[in-house]
């Protein structure tokens, strides 16, 4: 294992909140505006079927994790299928982190610009964001987990002050009808919108740093913390909008905040808020490069991640740009990542799976051809 891969140890607590983090801080992006076309009033149901579809997916990854002691999933593929296949492993695996990372910060990107500071150019925004969080990646995966964990406590603060205040805007005749356009209407946007929760396979990348006894319970709260900011966040713009107005916003919780006013002297509040979506952004980005840094590493298996830094930072940068404004950059996280990332993702862990079973079976024959030789 790489030395400095190997070496950073973090506890149960900043596990669970990097993870839910990773998972969850697309609530404060788009990640509602493609769920209201299919859930319409029940809405808040979909992220209800994406937890679930998370804690299936975690059954074969957990149980791979337990069948191969002390190593990742890119370690497990060099174990089942060998260096030229691992290789192509790690090198899907690194493209999808790159996609993710780079239309997170463009989209992080576009926000400041459209929220906060409309008169600068989206490349400062996105140099901003990019330089802090490689600058947090370079620290190392134990600095991006505590940083998580007080980042944590300030975004729940901030985000539970959110909904709290925009509460007296709530019409609670919006979820009606409770079952909105159908049950099959409800199950068709939650598959094409599984990529939403395919960022917990990272659980299989980052298992080298956490406590493996605990993995089962760093696991099931990070997803149950990012599910429920997921469908509190689709559930609150809901009922402070009302379908089908809501259903037509790009960002729902940026709206929410700046609908909200305290009196005639305290309104614009979402500057009070920008600081949750901000911390929220750093967190996902710089571990989002660490991790584009650490595959490459573990599929060299070279000793130290920190020379793919910088060259995992440019490549999601480069990525970021690609997309020509924030409407074809939420077309292809939409129509792409969201729709296609969880299932292929899954194809090689299923794939790994399937061997590892095959392998056992084949270890136990020949056990008991030994015995009978014997």
């Amino acid at each position: 294992m790489p030395k400095q891969l190997e070496n950073p140890r973090i506890g149960v607590k900043e596990a669970i909140a990097v993870t839910a983090l990773f998972i969850g801080a697309k609530a404060f992006l788009s990640y509602q505006v493609p769920l209201y076309h299919y859930g319409a009033t029940a809405t808040w149901m979909i992220p209800v079927l994406h937890v679930a579809l998370a804690f299936a997916a975690l059954y074969p990854l957990l149980w791979l994790l337990d069948r191969h002691p002390d190593k990742n999933i890119i370690q497990i593929g060099q174990e089942m299928i060998g260096p030229y296949g691992n290789a192509a492993l790690s090198a899907f695996f690194v493209v999808i982190l790159i996609a993710l990372t780079g239309i997170t910060l463009r989209e992080f990107g576009e926000r400041v610009v459209s929220g906060f500071l409309p008169d600068t150019p989206i490349s400062m925004a996105v140099l901003l964001f990019i330089v802090a969080s490689t600058v947090i990646a370079f620290l190392g995966f134990d600095a991006i987990a505590r940083s998580a964990y007080i980042f944590g406590i300030a975004i729940a603060a901030g985000y539970v002050l959110l909904i709290g205040l925009s509460i007296p805007f709530w019409r609670l005749d919006a979820v009606f009808p409770l079952g909105g356009m159908g049950a099959k209407s409800i199950i068709t946007g939650a598959v094409i919108t599984s990529g939403d929760m395919v960022e917990i396979f990272i659980l299989g990348l980052i298992i080298s740093f956490v406590p493996r006894n605990a993995i089962r319970k760093i696991s099931y709260w990070s997803i149950g913390i990012a599910g429920v900011l997921l469908a509190s966040s689709t559930l609150v713009a809901l009922l402070v909008f009302t379908y089908p107005v809501v259903s037509e916003i790009n960002i729902p919780t940026l709206l929410v905040s700046r609908i909200i006013n305290i009196g005639r002297f305290l309104q614009r509040m979402e500057v009070i808020f920008a600081p949750v979506w901000m911390l929220s952004a750093l967190a996902q980005i710089s571990l989002g490069i660490y991790l584009i840094s650490s595959v490459t590493t573990y599929a060299l298996r070279l000793p130290y991640n920190r020379p793919f830094i910088l060259p995992a930072a440019v490549a999601v940068t480069a990525l970021a740009f690609v997309p020509n404004n924030v409407a074809e950059a939420l077309s292809w996280d939409i129509g792409i990542i969201r729709r296609y990332t969880f299932f292929a993702v899954g194809v090689p862990l299923v794939l790994l799976y399937g061997l590892t079973i095959l392998r056992d079976r084949k270890g136990g024959d020949r056990a008991e051809k030994q015995q009978e030789n014997s």
